[in-house]
């Protein structure tokens, strides 16, 4: 069956739900006004008081006891007599305050007048939705149907495709094209490398270096993120991936052969190791049982570190650059970090977003060391 073809029939059936809950509402409403004014028209034929004997504890209450008070006689209230249940008229009916449209035949699901009535409505969901239940609810029924195509959009491998498909080349190729030179991969001299005229964005600001910028609330962060993900198709593994970049270790490389090219790769592009975390041997020591390997490498260029903090202080907490190699579930190796490219500032509008051409090459230069070291980790080549 065609997409287009599932769609109509899911469309009818919603339909169908629709109008067979409607009727089933109009027929519930109609039910309750007949009982409410049979009860109206026997209180009203009674203006007497009515004595009538104490009910025994198994019998079971009348509707009419809703309009029934049980008071004694004024004049024997010191006595022993049975007391005497009266009946009294209610102050005010409900159905005295509708709406003469509606009276008679209230509000009828083939009644042209009620239909033009918003309450009709309104007075139609509530009996649907609670007589339908979790399962059979149509908004129920939507959601499980789109649960599917969710999953496959996003999956890792249609998640790449449409992100493949998001060229800024393209997307603001109306506005320009990147010089020559940024194509070829050199950094350009001034950024963004397409301008977008009247684009609305921040002033520049001229902030001091190593000035630590004001900052946001942990409870606003916390509002908002809450929010996104509560309406965000992405599972929190979703994203931790895609900020992490991960390249599997070959069979035929050991763990000690992948961090001894680590740390020559490294060596060789002048890329200082600060130390590392053998997080497996801690687990390992503190709760006596066997863990799978993880361990985290740390490794620093000193002089780019500082003119980034000079920059941006908060960078700190990306630092220094960590590579880590992490054994899975199945013994297959990784090695991993988080990735960040000072090249995805390369079109943004904001003119605070851009560093100055010294510091991106430093900056470029240490992604590529990374990637670098992470190859030879992987392949165990030095």
């Amino acid at each position: 069956m065609k997409h287009a073809e599932v769609i109509q029939v899911l469309a009818v059936l919603l339909i169908s739900y629709f109008f067979c809950f409607a009727a089933l509402a109009s027929t519930e409403q109609s039910s309750q006004i007949d009982t409410a004014d049979s009860v109206k028209a026997e209180v009203s034929a009674t203006e007497d008081k009515i004595p009538v004997d104490e009910p025994s504890s198994t019998s079971q209450a009348d509707p009419v006891d809703a309009v029934i008070q049980n008071t004694p006689d004024p004049e024997s209230a010191n006595s022993s007599d049975d007391k005497e249940l009266v009946l009294k008229q209610p102050s005010s009916s409900p159905l005295q305050d509708q709406p003469a449209a509606a009276s008679g035949s209230y509000m009828n699901f083939f009644n042209p007048m009620s239909m033009l009535n918003p309450a009709f409505y309104m007075s139609m969901m509530y009996p649907m939705m609670g007589m339908m239940g979790s399962m059979m609810n149509p908004m129920g029924m939507m959601g499980s149907m789109f649960n599917y195509p969710v999953d496959v959009m996003t999956h890792p491998w249609a998640m790449d495709m449409m992100m493949r498909s998001m060229d800024p080349h393209l997307i603001f190729g109306m506005f320009g094209q990147a010089s020559q030179a940024y194509k070829e991969g050199k950094v350009p001299d001034r950024l963004p490398v397409v301008t977008i005229p009247g684009f609305p964005t921040q002033n520049y600001q001229n902030w001091p270096k190593n000035k630590v910028s004001p900052g946001v609330s942990r409870e606003a962060k916390k509002n908002a993120f809450q929010t996104a993900m509560a309406v965000s198709p992405l599972s929190m593994r979703d994203m931790i991936s895609i900020m992490t970049d991960k390249i599997p270790v070959d069979e035929d490389v050991s763990w000690d052969d992948a961090v001894e090219a680590m740390k020559l790769r490294a060596n060789e592009v002048n890329f200082k190791f600060v130390g590392s975390s053998p997080l497996w041997k801690e687990i390992e020591a503190v709760t006596g049982q066997p863990s799978a390997r993880v361990e985290m490498f740390r490794f620093c260029d000193a002089a780019v570190a500082r003119q980034i903090l000079d920059e941006v202080p908060e960078f700190i907490i990306f630092l220094p650059c960590q590579i880590s190699l992490i054994e899975d579930g199945d013994g297959k190796l990784w090695v991993m970090t988080m990735d960040w490219s000072v090249e995805w500032m390369d079109f943004a509008q904001n003119p605070n977003s851009h560093l100055s051409k010294d510091l991106r090459e430093g900056a470029l230069k240490i992604r590529e060391s990374i990637s670098y070291i992470m190859e030879g980790a992987a392949t165990g080549e030095f």
